[in-house]
């Protein structure tokens, strides 16, 4: 790491799973943090999950450093087991990132997903909708939609009053909202 004590913080991204990006807390001056942070995350089985992790040195003044990334394949987890796993950062200082992670059996049934053969894909629902603006509103004229999801166009596009289609897979946390440009 650096030469002096870091902010750290670890993003982790897991695409199969959810549209989001997870953050834990930023651990201030240190270049040895603990997080002890738990996060939960529905995993497909039937896809291949590799998980994004990353470790981020925050910084007030200028855009964050981005000090490593590692991928880790969750099929490597065994269902009903804790793991520790140990990520070398960096060989030179010898740094790790250690994470420990638990693979339990949901009580849902298992989402079917489509195929072709070669893609794989979970059902979809599909929100059609139309933006308006009433006359006596206090928005701006523009409008347009934001969040994490599928649009059937490109967002900058999307002006008032056009018809639009939103697919949501339940699994990856979509989300939805309109944000009023000025």
């Amino acid at each position: 790491m650096a030469f002096s004590n870091s902010d750290c913080y670890v993003t982790f991204f897991l695409p199969t799973a959810t549209a989001r990006k997870y953050r834990t807390r930023t651990v201030s001056n240190t270049n040895q943090p603990e997080w002890k942070e738990t996060f939960t995350l529905r995993v497909p089985v039937l896809l291949k999950n590799v998980l994004e992790i990353q470790l981020h040195d925050e910084d007030l003044i200028t855009s964050d450093d981005h000090i490593s990334t590692v991928l880790f394949d969750l099929g490597n987890l065994r269902v009903g087991e804790k793991e520790t796993k140990v990520f070398e950062l960096n060989s030179e200082t010898n740094d790790e990132l250690v994470m420990e992670f638990e693979l339990i059996q949901s009580d849902e049934a298992p989402q079917e997903y489509i195929s072709n053969g070669i893609i794989m894909a979970a059902p979809l629902s599909v929100l059609q909708f139309s933006m308006r603006n009433h006359q006596n509103s206090d928005y701006p004229e523009r409008q347009d939609p934001e969040g994490e999801g599928a649009y059937d166009e490109p967002r900058d596009s999307l002006l008032r009053g056009t018809d639009l289609c939103f697919y949501i897979n339940r699994d990856l946390e979509t989300e939805l909202g309109v944000l009023h440009l000025v």
